[in-house]
């Protein structure tokens, strides 16, 4: 280390000039974060559940991801409310099929009117008043300008022709596959001996829809409505208490790629646009869209606020311009660096990297903090062996103590690459190379720095700057009150941390684990209110992929097959098992019925199952549709059964209960419910398999437990024998974990008792305990080794470690604790419970390090002189430093 920070001090210009080059490299990698909280970026890629899961979206079509629109108002049945429907779901329709020419028309008309000019709304409207949906759209992006006489100046037109490549750009990728609605909505005829597809609205020559204007039209159209029973809480919902028709449901079926983030942006905003509709939107990209806005908003919140926290921190611990300027530059470089290369890498932000920015600023001033400090104390020891070997003695001892505490704490964060949920995993990564990031730049810039930099001029004896040493603060009544703990009341400190360990114990056995989305927000949230009201008007957002395989090809057309679907069906749905929570199912048997009824003048009691198999086929046969795709299925048939007409899919919704939340307990517990029905009532040949998000939701809270409890025995074990190896005593490296393993059975404890659940956010905190609270050990006990060889007296020894140390440890604990409590009041509830137990569990690190370490070592008398067994000559990384600093 010595020879690094010569290098440094001799070339600091060179030196920063290169951290500069590295800034700029890294940062250009910034742009490519992406925010995504999908499945996708959790799941195990190799998982056999997702797996099979991408499979049946690949034959079935992206059934579970869709976005449903719910429109009402105090007169639904009303030609105002249908022309509003019209144009929304005219709107969406933009994103379903590319019109090339027509959008290239488009850009190239608005470019050629707006350019160089400053336009008002009104002046654009009546440019593109031919052109509807075109001119809503330039509403919407405008902010709707309509009627005001500000204009909009060239470079605000030149940005709007921006936001409108992006929007054309989504709709060349054509992410919508399928709009069911009144508006679109099509019923089965069975006329002249063939079946097909009739519009529930008719459309004219032009293919224009007709809209219902006149009482007679609506009550056709009501007519329409209740003739097929599969509409009833899918195309629309009824008034409980009347049974009227009381609002329109649009149902937004996805494409089949993962990439849903940026079309759930432009649906929300179509969508809002409407306020005459009265709209509620639900669905899991609409989830995952407000996830991403209260991360963002958490970073663009929190993170400024963050810095100015550590700010305040840095100004009381060291009351210097530079011990200010300094620190704080070293931590915006540190997060420039890691979120650069987490975007070089491809790595997305989600609602476990959304800490980092937070975790390097906090794990970055301690290193910061405790390399500062040692200048500040050596500033006379500098003045007299002149600067640039003053300089060189002092750093390199500090930086030395400093490196192994961040070796420790690397692998405390890497050890989360045992994990197998792929956002925890990237997590640990990125972690642990943003630590390596952080002391580097710590320990290369402020010496090189120090070195430019004229010594300012201050007051003599001991050299040290107001608020170090000599005045008497707060943080100085703390330590003497930990002394007064650790030497004359060890006892009970010790009596105190048992019983807190019970506790903690007692509280572990209560955790629970919750990996479902919904469970994220709060009660009050649009996301969880809105699913109530999705919930009880079309049975839920998402559900379960039910697969029944009748054992041969063409299967599906078997009558006994087909009821024995049907039975399913009535079973989920059943009032009286509601705790499977299944409000609706859909399945080929509502086809099959709709067919058999339109081929019998649409009688309603021929709503059923054909006798027999024949007829099934005949059906197939005739009925008259696209088959886009190839693959041998009418492309209104694909989310029902497979290409070979083999098996069947059941697509169950699945409903939240009043609060708007199903738990990942009671997914899992619907799931064993539906395969113990079908395995003891499933006659054979059949075999069924369930599928869909819940089921990945149940996989990922089996990863989340098996993940946090590998990686916990990793950490702590690789930092039990990083301590073993460096001080060659194996007691050492035994009481090192006193403190770190004390706060997170702590940590556990509290989210047992307050009935906070383990999920993917809080996974990571045992981690990020193990890796930030073995610093404050391994500075103790590098600081009472030190003293314990200059003194006799083991009592001597441990106060005077206190009393140096232990400012430092106090204030890197500060600066932690306020960055991460800063998280406590973002509406995202990972991230406040994530800022909250991290704050508690640094309390407890901080407590162990001043008060249980100590304790101990005044109990035991503990030796801290290296072994002697020959072992050592083959594991003695500790050769490497050179440990004999006094911090």
């Amino acid at each position: 280390m010595q020879r690094y920070i010569e290098f440094v001090i001799k070339r600091p210009v060179p030196v920063l000039l290169a951290i500069a080059a590295i800034t700029v490299l890294l940062g250009t990698g910034i742009p490519s974060l992406k925010f995504d909280n999908s499945i996708d970026v959790m799941m195990p890629r190799k998982d056999s559940e997702y797996l099979f899961y991408k499979k049946i979206i690949d034959i079935y079509g992206n059934i579970g991801k869709f976005i449903i629109i719910d429109t009402t108002s105090k007169n639904v049945w009303s030609p105002e409310f249908f022309i509003e429907l019209n144009n929304l779901i005219t709107d969406l329709e933009e994103y379903k099929e590319y019109d090339g020419d027509r959008e290239e028309g488009r850009l190239k008309r608005f470019k050629e009117f707006t350019e160089g000019k400053s336009l008002t709304f009104d002046d654009l409207a009546d440019e593109f008043r031919d052109d509807p949906p075109f001119l809503r759209a330039l509403s919407r992006k405008t902010g709707d300008l309509r009627g005001h006489d500000g204009a909009m100046s060239a470079r605000r037109l030149k940005n709007l022709y921006r936001d409108l490549e992006k929007s054309s750009l989504l709709k060349e990728k054509a992410y919508i596959d399928a709009i069911l609605s009144v508006i679109t909505g099509k019923d089965i005829s069975g006329k002249n001996d063939t079946l097909s597809a009739v519009d529930l609205i008719d459309v004219d020559e032009d293919g224009r829809r007709i809209l219902p204007k006149s009482q007679s039209d609506f009550d056709a159209l009501k007519k329409r409505l209740g003739a097929n029973p599969a509409f009833d809480g899918a195309l629309f919902a009824r008034d409980p208490g009347t049974g009227e028709i009381t609002s329109f449901g649009v149902h937004v079926k996805l494409t089949r790629s993962s990439d849903t983030g940026e079309i759930s942006y432009e649906i929300w905003d179509i969508a809002r646009s409407y306020p005459g509709l009265n709209v509620t939107t639900q669905g899991i990209p609409i989830v995952n869209k407000f996830m991403n806005d209260y991360m963002r908003n958490d970073l663009e919140t929190f993170l400024p606020l963050v810095l100015v926290v550590i700010i305040i921190v840095f100004f009381l611990n060291f009351r210097t311009l530079r011990g200010v300027a300094l620190p704080f530059t070293t931590l915006v470089l540190a997060d420039i660096w890691i979120m650069g290369l987490m975007g070089h890498l491809g790595f997305n932000i989600n609602m476990i990297s959304v800490s980092l920015p937070t975790l390097m600023i906090a794990v970055g001033s301690s290193y910061s903090i405790h390399i500062l400090n040692r200048y500040y104390i050596d500033r006379d020891q500098i003045a007299s062996l002149g600067k640039e070997k003053g300089l060189l003695v002092s750093v390199s001892h500090i930086t030395t103590t400093v490196m192994l505490a961040a070796v420790t704490t690397f692998f405390g964060f890497f050890s989360l690459v045992t994990n197998q949920v792929q956002g925890i995993r990237e997590w640990g990564i990125a972690s642990a190379i943003g630590v390596i990031f952080s002391v580097f730049i710590a320990m290369t810039m402020i010496p090189a720095v120090l070195e430019l930099i004229p010594e300012p001029r201050h007051g003599g004896g001991g050299g040290l700057v107001p608020g170090i040493i000599r005045r008497f603060s707060p943080v100085d009544s703390l330590i003497r009150t930990m002394s007064a703990l650790a030497l004359r009341h060890y006892r009970a400190v010790i009596a105190v941390y048992i019983i807190a360990l019970i506790v903690s114990v007692a509280g572990l056995l209560r955790i629970q684990v919750e990996t479902s989305v919904l469970s994220y927000f709060r009660k009050d949230d649009y996301i969880r209110t809105s699913a109530v009201i999705i919930k009880e008007k079309y049975g839920g957002a998402f559900g379960m992929n039910i697969l029944i395989d009748s054992g041969e090809d063409y299967g599906v057309m078997d009558p006994a097959f087909l009821r024995e679907i049907d039975a399913i069906r009535e079973w989920l749905v059943s009032t009286d098992r509601k705790e499977t929570h299944v409000t609706r199912a859909d399945a080929v048997t509502d086809l099959v019925k709709s067919m058999h009824k339109a081929m019998h003048n649409d009688r309603q009691e021929f709503y059923r199952i054909p006798d027999t198999r024949e007829t099934v086929r005949e059906y197939f046969e005739i009925y008259s549709g696209d088959d886009d795709d190839f693959d041998g299925r009418i492309d209104d048939f694909e989310a029902f059964f497979d290409p070979d007409y083999r098996t069947a899919m059941v697509f169950a919704k699945i409903g939240s209960d009043e609060s708007g939340l199903i738990g990942t307990r009671e997914l899992a517990d619907i799931n064993r419910i539906v395969e113990e029905h079908l395995r003891d009532t499933l006659p054979k040949p059949y075999t069924f398999r369930i599928t869909g998000e819940p089921k990945i939701i149940i996989a990922l809270s089996n990863y989340v437990v098996m993940g946090q409890l590998l990686s916990v025995l990793f950490s702590l074990a690789c930092v039990i024998l990083i301590v073993i190896m460096l001080y060659k005593n194996l007691r050492a490296g035994l009481i090192s974990m006193i403190p770190i393993s004390t706060a997170v059975i702590a940590n556990f404890g509290i989210m047992g008792w307050t009935g906070i659940s383990l999920d993917s956010a809080t996974a990571i905190i045992a981690s990020i305990t193990i890796g930030i609270g073995i610093d404050d050990t391994i500075h103790f006990l590098n600081s009472y080794r030190h003293y314990r060889g200059l003194t006799a007296d083991a009592d001597d020894a441990l106060s005077r470690t206190l009393s140096l140390s232990g400012r430092a440890i106090i204030y890197t604990s500060i600066a932690l604790l306020a960055g991460f409590s800063v998280l406590i009041f973002s509406r995202f509830k990972p991230v406040a419970l994530f800022g909250l137990l991290v704050a508690v569990t640094m309390i407890f690190t901080t407590l162990g390090a001043l008060a249980g370490l100590p304790a101990v070592i005044r109990a035991s008398r503990i030796n801290l002189e290296p072994g002697r067994s020959r072992v050592w000559r083959y594991l003695d990384i500790g050769r490497f430093f050179t440990i004999d600093e006094d911090n």
